[in-house]
């Protein structure tokens, strides 16, 4: 799955990418987004779902998921550095 922003919304919903997810709740999911972290070592990903099929959509913005992507980066390197 390439993220050519911060974040990408499927397009189409895709089973085999809600699967690997969202695991046994994959069924229960609608439409998802996936938020690329990254903020100095840290690398990785944050899926965010929803049982509407048209809360996340390919057509939206990117201002969003690319504020929540730095906030998230951000806190989680922190809890990480922490002794």
């Amino acid at each position: 799955m390439f993220l050519p922003h911060a974040g990408y919304a499927a397009e189409v919903y895709d089973p085999v990418h809600a699967a690997a997810l969202f695991g046994e709740s994959a069924d229960q999911v609608g439409s998802y987004a996936v938020i690329r972290l990254h903020h100095a070592a840290l690398r990785g990903l944050f899926a965010i779902g929803s049982r509407d099929p048209e809360r996340f959509r390919s057509d939206m913005g990117f201002v969003f998921l690319t504020q929540m992507s730095e906030i998230l980066a951000t806190r989680i390197a922190g809890l990480l550095l922490e002794p």
